[in-house]
């Protein structure tokens, strides 16, 4: 007897069917909704399970069990002031924000960090009180809506949307809010393009375009990733730019406070959004401290740091310049972290930790950094790095670092249309710098 299995894509919005049958004779049916599974077999049912903050509830052959969330677990949430940290789980910028800020945040209440992961389709939620840590899985947005609704929320911070169903998050947030602080942090520009560092369908910073047409336009060959999953995952569950716009407007319109990290963030955020021009506060990150790089003034060693994982990260400008090694001159160039394009010429040196920075730059000759970043980058933690550390310093005109090197003593700005230059105004600029001009 062979048996078969058939997968019905969906039912409704937040529901799904698998089938296991014989011969064409359905036998075993799971139905998949919102907070909810059920099995039938022979189409009697013979198990139920529904997911109920604080407890979770089953029904096998007619006879019901309950299992409780960690009493601990539900007492914290119920009764303790809880600051709510939406977040993603795709690592970078964002995630250092947390780690860097969450003693911070404790100082004021208990943090429940929430984050969206996408493979399992789930959420998983980390509690922080005091010295202790509890781990929780949710399954669903509407069971994680019941637990925003049933929890002591002091306040929502809303870090980051990326990999969300992000139009469904803001309409669950609304719902909640219920008088309760509602902040939003300007990590990328997530809030302005399902494209969340601006960069359009051609491959290009799009300029912070606001042109309905020609972003509708861009948005019909919008792509976010190579592969169909990661595309999904990365678009956020953006169906038009105009539906996207107009449901971020409404969100603003419930925000208590916006927070950008640099002055030009503010700017652009208010092109788009111009009734928020009154809630931004322009509020750098806290960068810990880095000791100065003991540097020579001979052979000119240029570093890149971090993980240069996209193009807007600046992976074809190493790629540009790692093809044209012998135009490189009197110029040495390495990378501190990792990048996604093949190099042959640039020396990897692969994932470092970062208190021992100035160490490895010392180790390798550097006496410059060069921040290959083709996107107004919205802080940009590797430029404030190469400040602390005293180290000359190389951008393109776009964004938070370009605002700062501006007024950096021994910073160059370059034309991001000329990566011919790089090289040669880079050999100018150390001259200068080693002729202490």
């Amino acid at each position: 007897m062979k048996i078969f299995f058939k997968n019905r894509s969906s039912l409704r919005e937040g529901s799904r069917q698998k089938e296991y049958g014989v011969l064409g004779h359905v036998v075993l049916r799971k139905h998949y909704a919102e907070g909810s599974r059920s099995i039938f077999f022979l189409n009697a049912r013979i198990y139920e399970r529904k997911v109920e903050f604080p407890s979770i509830s089953y029904t096998i052959l007619g006879c019901s069990y309950k299992k409780m969330l960690n009493s601990r677990v539900c007492r914290l949430l119920k009764t303790s002031a809880t600051i709510v940290f939406i977040d993603h789980s795709l690592g970078g910028g964002a995630n250092a924000y947390f780690d860097i800020e969450k003693e911070r945040l404790l100082g004021e209440a208990n943090v429940l960090r929430v984050r969206r992961i996408p493979h399992r389709c789930n959420f998983h939620c980390e509690l922080y009180a005091g010295s202790e840590g509890h781990s929780i899985d949710v399954e669903s947005y509407e069971v994680l809506e019941r637990i925003f609704a049933s929890m002591n929320v002091s306040k929502f911070i809303v870090s980051e949307l990326v990999s969300y169903d992000a139009l469904r998050m803001l309409d669950i947030l609304k719902r909640v809010k219920k008088g309760r602080e509602l902040l939003f942090l300007c990590h990328d520009y997530h809030a302005c393009c399902p494209s969340f560092t601006l960069m359009g369908s051609a491959g290009e910073y799009c300029g912070a375009d606001t042109d309905m047409q020609r972003c509708r336009a861009c948005f019909r060959t919008l792509r976010l990733a190579q592969d169909d999953w990661s595309n999904g995952v990365l678009l956020s569950g953006a169906e038009s730019v105009e539906s996207w716009r107009r449901a971020f407007a409404e969100f603003f319109a419930c925000v208590d406070k916006v927070v950008a990290f640099d002055r030009s963030v503010a700017d652009i955020f208010c092109r788009y959004y111009p009734h928020i021009s009154h809630k931004i506060e322009v509020k750098p990150h806290a960068v810990p401290y880095l000791r100065p790089v003991r540097c020579g003034m001979g052979k000119t060693v240029v570093a890149i740091l971090g993980n240069i994982s996209s193009v807007s990260k600046g992976s074809s400008v190493l790629q540009y310049l790692d093809d044209r090694c012998d135009q490189w001159g009197g110029l040495d160039f390495i990378l501190a972290g990792e990048c996604s394009a093949p190099l042959r010429n640039i020396r990897v040196l692969g994932k470092y930790r970062r208190e021992k920075l100035p160490e490895l730059l010392e180790a390798h000759g550097v006496n410059c950094v060069f921040i290959p970043s083709m996107w107004p980058e919205t802080f940009s933690y590797t430029t404030a790095e190469a400040m602390l550390m005293g180290l000359p310093l190389v951008c393109f005109d776009l964004g938070a670092p370009a605002r700062r090197v501006r007024s950096y003593d021994k910073g160059l700005i370059l034309d991001r249309t000329r990566l011919e230059d790089i090289c040669s105004s880079i050999s100018g600029f150390m001259d200068k710098l080693k002729c202490g001009a």
